[in-house]
């Protein structure tokens, strides 16, 4: 397989590196890029950040928009407060830098409030993994916040999708109106997908390799710990690792070991101790397989077995070549019957009244935060409220049932341009019932009526079968 050169640095940072303990920026490189060494953060081609959720990141210097500016909040308090500690941090460092807990400190501030000032992009730091970071200031980025949003967003799904704008919001650390508003600005470039978990999206542009389409991985990879490919949270876990006692050993408690892929599947843990690499495999291996992990014996399921350096070399062989498409590539497109149709329409004008009459109570019966949300970005929210409450009329059309049988909030109907639906409760229970694993819809509204045609679906496996 090729190894990438350091010059390739900027493709490898592509998607941000979380620099976590044991410096998993380092070990990821190094699993990746040819003679890398301890130092390899202090490259210019890069610097250290406070990123995503506000951890340390090490990202290209040219990327340094795209992963604080795609981050700088919408509203307009907490914006100006971000530019407010940058500036002031600017006049305390003079042109110099200083530890961020003594920085803190001199401005009347919890050293930690200082990374809300990293959105603005121009806090930059050096974190060597020990001791405290330490910042300065560095001239801002002059690309547009709106532009680096989407961007960030891109390659959050193009190494982490399928995803909706709820993981995005959550990985990314900015609030779920920004996030909702930034995959619908992508719509056009999203293809809607199936996933154990319900509907989510992934980049047009990423749907050959989902779908298997681009050839296939390499053999077997060794990745370090706190590589970026297991950095997930929640259920996305589950994608990776179904076995919720595996799961344990891949995301334990305390510091994580490194995985072992064999056909893009995580097939065991290892770790290394001195000259010493432990494997746990899980599964029966096949003789091919076993001689890029044997050292001195074979590669058992279910057992450990150590190796020294020397076969350290031949692993070091399956190092990954590049940042690729996510955790979940192995989610195949699904072949669908249609189960139902419904159709429907609202007046605006009476939903209208609706709100002005009942407001809250209204809400509560008909929609969930997400939705009232969404209609609220606008100066009269009724049409897109109205069309809400049609889209589900016709949702409970397709599935069969009317009102009395499926609460109306559990059915949700979020995003504009590409509109995608979330059953719940009830909802959920009457697609199971009738084999229901995927439900489309269709809106459109002028100023008086929204009309809203929705089509279930059933996996057409299961229903030859």
């Amino acid at each position: 397989m090729t190894r990438l050169v350091a010059e390739t640095l900027r493709r490898v940072a592509r998607a941000g590196l979380q620099d976590s303990m044991p410096r998993a920026a380092v070990l990821f490189i190094h699993a990746r890029v040819q003679s890398t060494h301890p130092t390899i953060v202090e490259d210019a081609s890069l610097v250290q950040l406070w990123g995503p959720r506000f951890s340390v990141y090490a990202v290209a210097a040219e990327d340094r928009a795209v992963f604080t500016l795609g981050r700088l909040p919408m509203d307009r308090r907490r914006r100006a407060r971000a530019v407010d500690l940058a500036d002031r941090l600017e006049d305390l460092l003079g042109g110099g830098a200083m530890p961020f807990g003594e920085a803190g400190r001199a401005l009347g501030e919890q050293p930690k409030q200082l990374r809300y000032a990293a959105p603005t992009g121009r806090v930059l730091l050096r974190w060597d993994g020990a001791r405290q970071p330490t910042v300065w200031i560095a001239a801002p980025p002059r690309d547009d916040p709106d532009w680096a949003r989407l961007e960030l967003a891109r390659r959050y799904l193009h190494t982490r999708g399928p995803a909706t704008a709820d993981d995005f919001s959550q990985w990314a650390g900015i609030n779920r109106t920004a996030a909702a508003a930034t995959f619908d600005a992508l719509a056009d470039s999203l293809i809607p997908v199936v996933t154990p978990f319900g509907e989510a999206d992934v980049l047009a542009a990423d749907e050959d390799a989902l779908a298997g389409r681009s050839g296939r991985p390499a053999r077997v990879r060794l990745l370090p710990s706190g590589d970026t490919y297991t950095l997930l949270q929640g259920r996305q876990r589950e994608l990776l690792v179904a076995d919720a006692e595996r799961r344990k050993e891949v995301w334990p408690s305390r510091v994580w070991p490194g995985t072992v892929l064999v056909d893009g599947e995580v097939v065991g843990t290892w770790r290394r101790a001195d000259r010493t690499v432990t494997f746990d495999v899980w599964q029966h291996l096949t003789s091919d397989t076993r001689k890029v992990g044997r050292g001195r014996g074979d590669v058992a399921p279910h057992s450990r077995q150590s190796t020294d350096d020397g076969a350290l070399g031949q692993l070091r062989s399956t190092r990954v070549g590049t940042v690729g498409v996510s955790v979940a590539a192995s989610l195949a497109f699904h072949a669908m019957d249609v189960a139902g149709l419904g159709i429907d329409l609202a007046e605006v004008p009476r939903v209208r009244r609706l709100l002005q009459t009942y407001g809250e109570r209204f809400k509560a019966r008909c929609f969930t935060d997400h939705e009232w949300e969404y209609a609220h970005r606008y100066v009269d929210p009724s049409a897109r409220l109205a069309a809400r409450f049609a889209g589900k009329e016709a949702v409970m059309k397709s599935l069969g049932a009317g009102w009395r049988r499926i609460h109306w909030k559990d059915i949700e109907i979020t995003g504009g341009g590409a509109p995608r639906v979330n059953l719940s409760g009830t909802a959920q229970r009457r697609a199971d019932m009738i084999g229901v694993v995927r439900v489309l819809v269709t809106i459109t509204h002028t100023d008086d009526q929204a009309m809203v045609f929705a089509m279930s679906f059933r996996d057409s496996a299961a229903s030859s079968g």
